[in-house]
């Protein structure tokens, strides 16, 4: 089996992680019902990241030809390169409306500064399971979509 697959199922059940958050918290001034949200965001991608790590295990572990296996396991390094580059568009998105709010509407919206630090959790330690040429071939793809995009859009 892959040994990203295994790396990444255990980073979603160390404590090490839910430390890291449960600090990132201390720092921040939320209301309870921010600190429920900002639970609930962190849950949501750690478990996200789980289920799409186990679901390539357990499928793999039944595969019996190596290069079938093989595959699979590039799929699962695909997969986890998408998911980096959602969650890397995610923060950027977050980052994008905190600013604005703060330089336009001089508004501080705390729980988007928590989602935003909560990606950030999530960023450099899936960076880490990720190799270049997954990446560029990923960024490929998606160019091709945007290609697409552009015929099929008349203006």
């Amino acid at each position: 089996m892959n040994s990203n697959i295994q790396k990444i199922l255990d980073f979603t059940n160390s404590p090490e992680i839910q430390l890291e958050y449960k600090e990132l918290m201390q720092q921040m001034s939320l209301t309870e019902s921010d600190k429920t949200k900002a639970r609930s965001y962190f849950e949501d991608t750690l478990v996200n990241i789980y289920k799409m790590a186990l679901e390539y295990k357990l499928n793999i572990n039944e595969i019996e030809d190596p290069e079938v296996a093989d595959h699979f396991e590039q799929e699962f390094n695909n997969q986890l390169c998408f998911f980096w580059l959602e969650l890397q568009s995610e923060w950027v998105r977050l980052n994008n409306l905190i600013n604005f709010k703060l330089n336009v509407k001089q508004e501080e919206d705390l729980l988007m500064q928590a989602e935003s630090s909560i990606c950030s959790l999530f960023l450099n330690p899936l960076a880490n399971y990720i190799d270049t040429e997954t990446v560029e071939a990923s960024l490929a793809s998606l160019e091709q979509l945007l290609e697409r995009a552009k015929f099929s859009n008349p203006e």
